[in-house]
């Protein structure tokens, strides 16, 4: 699209030949994708994460939220101030290529590895843990689901004490990781009856204060009311045409601190005859680029 319009690299460096230019798009600038138009869900399906996240009862499952969209603009913003920075040091211009194909691999980073290693396709996992553990994953439980990560054998023997089953951290069945491994229906299914004898709730207390990682399967709605996303200022307020709208702010804090200010977000094309205007366009050929529909 940008060639088409004339703004492609080779025409800004004409224009900026220091320039930091970046180009996010499917599959990349070469390869023989790079031609391709995609969106977030067309790459999630490419790139194998939906046969993951899937189980043979359910067959591929799509991720919910459009997470290599966010991923691959989280990943440009990174490489793009590292482009700054080289700029900075030689001067040279720095010409930077994102590709939604390459931020969903990559966020499969273990997967990844592991098939590219072996050749091997890699499993379904469903709600099953990465790490495979007998005592992580997705439990049943009185009423909701709960995500337990009792991975190491530390983890295990607190899990064990949490739920008044000591005696198992020490049953040669279970007694190390690989014992577990070898046993791990078993183990499963003898913790899923305890874990059925009570609510989400009370055991993510119980887990709380035993130090094991556990949480309940929730919505959005319930991990918003819990406090903690307000309390690391994870969104903002702005005002939209005189309506209210809260959005994501930085998702980090320096110093305490989320930095920058928020802002509504801009019409579309509001800022584009700065930009030219910077990069060396008379008026006169933003006259021009209006008269031919281009802004």
């Amino acid at each position: 699209m940008s060639e088409r319009l004339g703004l492609g690299y080779d025409a800004i460096g004409a224009v900026r030949p220091n320039v930091v230019y970046v180009s996010i798009s499917a599959y990349g600038q070469d390869g023989p994708l790079g031609h391709r138009p995609a969106y977030d869900h067309v790459v999630q399906g490419m790139a194998g994460i939906m046969h993951t996240t899937g189980t043979d009862e359910t067959g591929p499952v799509k991720v919910g939220a459009p997470f290599v969209d966010y991923a691959t603009g989280q990943k440009a913003a990174l490489a793009t101030v590292a482009a700054v920075m080289e700029q900075r040091r030689t001067g040279e211009a720095q010409r930077v290529d994102v590709a939604m194909l390459d931020t969903c691999l990559l966020l499969m980073a273990n997967t990844l590895t592991e098939a590219a290693t072996t050749g091997e396709r890699p499993a379904k996992l469903g709600n099953n843990a990465a790490s495979a553990a007998p005592s992580a994953g997705c439990f049943e439980t009185a009423d909701e689901p709960l995500m337990i990560a009792a991975n190491t054998d530390r983890q295990f023997r607190d899990l064990c004490a949490a739920i008044g089953r000591p005696e198992w951290a020490a049953d040669e069945r279970f007694a190390g990781a690989r014992a577990r491994h070898r046993n791990s229906a078993e183990f499963r299914s003898l913790l899923g009856e305890v874990l059925r004898g009570a609510g989400a709730d009370h055991w993510e207390a119980v887990f709380d204060a035993a130090g094991v990682p556990a949480a309940k399967v929730g919505r959005m709605d319930e991990v918003l009311a819990e406090g903690q996303p307000d309390a690391r200022s994870l969104t903002a307020e702005v005002d939209v045409a005189g309506r209210p709208l809260k959005l994501p702010t930085a998702g980090f804090k320096v110093f305490g601190e989320v930095p920058g200010a928020m802002t509504p977000p801009p019409v579309l094309g509001a800022d584009t005859a700065a930009v030219l205007t910077e990069l060396g366009y008379t008026p006169q050929d933003l006259e021009d680029l209006a008269a031919h529909g281009v802004i």
